[in-house]
């Protein structure tokens, strides 16, 4: 896959899902800045892992997880 393409697909589910997350996150973990931080943590291990995270069914899920 092309790298621009393959950092688009990233940067298209970060735009769309980042702050959902977060706002699901910050009721559970109490804070917003806990929630932004491990949020942005996730999307970095994601990215890490991203040739193998974009063909899951779910990668948000996996995400979220």
């Amino acid at each position: 896959q092309e790298p621009a393409l393959y950092e688009d697909d990233l940067d298209t589910l970060f735009r769309a899902h980042y702050g959902r997350l977060v706002r699901a996150l910050s009721l559970v973990a109490g804070s917003q800045e806990a929630a932004a931080d491990a949020v942005q943590e996730a999307f970095v291990k994601a990215h890490l892992h991203w040739r193998r995270v974009q063909r899951y069914d779910d990668p948000v899920g996996w995400i979220r997880r």
